[in-house]
C-alpha cells in the first residue's frame, strides 16, 4: 500500500488521503469518504469525540499563534526606558528625563529617611 493509503480493519476497504480519512470514515463523515458500515457505535462515538477535542485544540493553537503575531508585529513598548509607577488605580509614564529626575529623587529621599532614621537611633 502507497503512503497516503490506509486499509481500514473493520471493513477492509483501502481508503486515499492518509490517517485523517480513514478517522473519517471510522466517525462517519461523508462527503469525502464513504462512512464505515461495520464500526462499534462506540469506537465511532470514540473517534468523533478525539477530532473534536483536536479541532478544538488546533482553534485554540491558532488563536494564541495570532496573538503572538499581533504582540511582535505591535509598536515596541519602552520596557527599559519607562517606569511605570502604580498607585492604585493610577499608572505613570515617564520619559527619559522624568525617570533620571525620579531616580535621583528617589535616592534622595532614601538617603534622608536613613539619615533621620541614624539620628533617631543615635538621638
Amino acid at each position: 500500500m502507497g503512503r497516503r493509503k490506509v486499509q481500514c480493519k473493520y471493513c477492509n476497504r483501502v481508503l486515499s488521503g492518509g490517517v485523517w480519512h480513514l478517522k473519517q470514515h471510522l466517525v462517519g463523515i461523508k462527503g469525502e469518504v464513504v462512512p464505515c458500515s461495520r464500526v462499534s457505535s462506540k469506537v465511532r462515538i470514540q473517534f468523533c469525540q478525539y477530532m473534536k477535542e483536536k479541532e478544538t485544540s488546533k482553534v485554540n493553537i491558532t488563536r494564541r499563534r495570532q496573538e503572538i503575531r499581533e504582540e511582535l508585529s505591535a509598536p515596541p513598548r519602552r520596557s527599559v526606558d519607562a517606569i511605570h509607577l502604580s498607585r492604585g488605580r493610577q499608572t505613570i509614564d515617564l520619559d527619559d528625563d522624568e525617570e533620571e529626575h525620579f531616580r535621583r529623587a528617589s535616592q534622595a529621599s532614601r538617603r534622608s529617611f536613613a539619615e533621620e532614621d541614624y539620628l533617631r537611633r543615635t538621638g
